[in-house]
């Protein structure tokens, strides 16, 4: 087959997909596995053949036990040149969606494979980084026009197994009060009930909370219907809840249960797989893990059972569960990875209105009642203090109001734990510990809950966690509303306005601190990279500013910078309390275009040497382009002048000491083949891009901090885009500047006089 098929489908002025060209066949022939994020998300397994890539669309991910068949639908050839091709492929166009590399590596045939084709049936051996051992590819009949083959797996279908976590924390969702537009959603039933995972591990069980206590012991029926699912390993998510004879939930009724240790009617609603035999699927869209998890579960009913979805229409999807009194539902985007903590790739939207809240004290009974009369509830502000919210007097039975005396009787104190404690008599504190859920008709304007009713104690919430809870818009980010969020500011890969907002979000434990308290520069793309961008130094018009100076070391600072059309962000080497005293000096290592990677990786080792005989500690990152930042942090004490000279002599004596690889001078001229060492990072004003900061360039690439040992080679830096990030953090055990905030270094004349 020619590739005349494959180029009529495509127009290479819009799609990045490679043209291509026949090639002669190579030493060893390469395979290639794509995950294609199109209409339906599929694999497209390829094998170089006769110059060409033969192809086949996989519904499932290859691979799977012994004898584990696929469906694989025979497609037009494409190019050899397509074994590299990661991108979006742009709507309306064939093939529409995002393509990734999945697994690649070369392939074996067993006999003639140009033979086997022709006659339908190819047999050979796979040695790839997730699938290895001996594989057939068989054509069946062919059905509505359509070549299909199975692809069968006979042995060793998948590289060696990944390690099962040992605690996986459960993703969290932010609660909105409208359900966002379009099919990128699957909405399911939100629950009233016990959020828990659970580890299976060769028929052992073990269930934890939210915020990781052990609860297996609390529910011996589901952790026996667990133990015998059709699994070696998973780690499972899902609500612990029961049902109501009209399919409602009932928190009261579950942690009725749960006191009078009788937990038969309690149900494992199961939504999620995050591990399975070997595999770990944190990462694999949400469609794709609620596939295999329903493969596991099946039809069952009873005790466990799978939590399916309604794929969009989500503001209908709302009414009718508010129509018939459910909690709500929960939404979540279908080609989401699994993220272990409140994200807005996942919101709630609520038919009743209630939250958790801090018990801080009760009031004296009356009448006939017992134990105490109303709690007194609270939350946490945004500075950790507990604010008054209000008095909760109903929702109680004789049982509940005896078993929770006891227990407030066991945690009295003398003083109020509230910032803003209510004048009222008869009034009892206790130390701020448990955790009730209330139901009530909403807020007033002064921060109380109008109407509340006690729901039952929240095990499973901690205390000082407890704020109250904010609707934010489906397109709001950190509780900053995005303007155009569908608007594309990178095409490779495709990241909208909404998408950057979101990436910033994601990694705001990891860029926060070094952002902490440094006066910003900032490049603006309102239109993204390929439109008009600036550079602003100065706070005009900037609501994220410390003085004269932009700071944002907030996330929802950060967001607002977002908003306003920013893409990079640049940090000063001093911080605004102190700007004239610098405590980090750059080398910017800025190679030639044309200088070979692994050249400027060993100009870096090179550098860092003389760092080490200077007895000056460095640290690494990539600049989210071809160069690196040698960062030595500094104690606050020299002068600008003082950190421009030192680096500057350094950068001199690299150039004095091996000429062939540096220079220190500014002109493109002196540049040529060489890496030019960038002192002039080290004075005032000047800025370095900002650790975890996006680049405004297409690839949306983002500098990353490294440990010394990942240098090699083989790094490609332009790997780490908005994309692949996510993934690159969850794998660390360990940040590579961990050490960083700990290092006290001074520049002396004694080093300085040996440069």
């Amino acid at each position: 087959m020619s590739l005349q098929a494959y180029r009529r489908k495509r127009d290479f002025k819009y799609s990045p997909e490679p043209p291509g060209a026949r090639h002669k066949r190579g030493k060893a022939l390469s395979f290639v596995v794509q995950k294609h994020a199109a209409r339906r998300l599929h694999y497209d397994f390829r094998l170089e053949l006769d110059g060409t890539l033969k192809s086949w669309a996989v519904p499932k991910e290859p691979g799977g036990d012994d004898g584990a068949k696929r469906l694989a639908v025979h497609v037009e050839d494409h190019p050899l040149e397509y074994a590299k091709f990661e991108g979006d492929i742009p709507k309306g166009h064939y093939g529409a969606g995002h393509v990734d590399i999945w697994d690649n590596g070369i392939w074996i045939p067993h006999g003639d494979a140009e033979r086997g084709y022709r006659k339908g049936h190819l047999s050979f051996e796979l040695k790839g980084k997730r699938l290895r051992g001996d594989w057939d590819l068989v054509r069946m009949r062919s059905e509505r026009g359509k070549d299909n083959w199975l692809l069968i797996s006979k042995g060793n279908g998948h590289a060696p197994q990944e390690a099962m976590p040992g605690m996986i924390s459960p993703q969290l969702a932010t609660l909105v009060d409208i359900a966002p537009e379009g099919n990128d959603w699957l909405y399911e039933v939100k629950y009233d009930g016990y959020r828990m995972v659970a580890r299976v591990e060769n028929g052992k069980v073990r269930i934890f909370s939210r915020n990781g206590r052990d609860w297996t012991a609390k529910f011996p029926r589901p952790v026996q219907a667990l133990a015998k699912l059709p699994v070696k390993q998973a780690w499972l998510d899902g609500e612990m809840a029961v049902f109501e004879a009209d399919g409602r939930t009932s928190f009261q009724l579950l942690q009725n249960a749960l006191d009078a240790g009788n937990e038969a009617d309690v149900r494992y609603a199961i939504f999620d797989l995050l591990f399975h035999d070997g595999l770990d699927l944190r990462e694999q869209p949400l469609e794709e893990r609620k596939r295999r998890l329903k493969d596991i579960l099946g039809s069952r009913s009873g005790l466990l059972f799978y939590s399916g979805h309604i794929e969009g229409r989500g503001d209908k999807v709302w009414r009718h569960a508010c129509e018939h009194e459910l909690e709500g539902i929960i939404g979540k985007r279908r080609d989401a990875p699994y993220r272990e903590r409140r994200t807005p790739d996942w919101i709630k939207l609520k038919c009743r209105r209630g939250q958790e809240l801090v018990i801080g004290g009760y009031t004296d009974p009356r009448g006939s009642r017992s134990g105490f009369g109303a709690l007194l509830m609270g939350v946490r502000d945004e500075e950790g203090a507990l604010r008054y919210a209000g008095r909760v007097g109903s929702g109680f039975d004789d049982r509940n109001l005896a078993a929770l005396a006891k227990r407030l009787g066991r945690l009295a104190q003398k003083d109020s734990p509230f910032q803003n404690a209510p004048r009222m008599k008869g009034v009892h504190w206790v130390k701020p510990e448990l955790v009730a859920e209330v139901k009530f008709a909403g807020w007033t304007d002064d921060g109380l809950v109008r109407q509340g009713s006690f729901a039952g104690l929240r095990e499973d919430k901690p205390a000082p966690q407890v704020k109250k809870e904010k609707p934010t818009a489906p397109d709001g980010v950190a509780g900053v509303r995005i303007s155009h969020p569908e608007r594309v500011l990178f095409k490779k890969p495709r990241t909208t306005k909404l998408d950057l907002a979101r990436y910033y979000e994601s990694v705001a434990e990891w860029i926060l601190p070094h952002l902490e308290d440094r006066p910003l520069s900032l490049v603006r793309c309102p239109q993204g990279p390929g439109g008009k961008c600036f550079f602003q130094r100065n706070a005009h018009g900037i609501l994220a500013h410390r003085g004269e100076f932009i700071v944002a070391d907030t996330i929802e600072a950060v967001i607002g910078l977002v908003q306003n059309g920013v893409i990079e962000l640049h940090t000063w080497g001093s911080r605004s309390r102190a700007p004239l005293r610098p405590d980090r000096m750059i080398l910017d290592l800025d190679p030639d275009p044309a200088l070979p990677w692994a050249k400027v990786a060993e100009g870096a080792r090179l550098a860092r040497t003389l760092l080490d005989e200077l007895s000056l500690k460095c640290f690494l990152k990539t600049t989210g382009g071809k160069g690196l930042h040698l960062v030595v942090p500094l104690r606050t004490g020299p002068s600008w002048a003082d950190v421009k000279l030192f680096s500057q002599r350094i950068a001199q004596h690299l150039e004095n000491v091996i000429p062939q690889m540096f220079t220190s001078t500014v002109s493109k001229a002196a540049r040529v083949r060489r890496i030019f060492v960038d002192y002039l990072r080290n004075q005032e004003g000047a800025t370095a891009v900002c650790a975890y900061s996006v680049r405004a360039r297409e690839g949306a690439t983002v500098s990353v901090p490294l440990a010394w040992d990942e240098l090699s080679a083989d790094l490609k830096p332009s790997a780490f885009d908005v994309r692949t990030i996510q993934g690159r953090l969850q794998r660390l055990r360990k940040d590579p500047w961990a050490n960083y905030a700990k290092q006290r270094q001074g520049l002396t004349k004694r080093m300085l006089a040996r440069l």
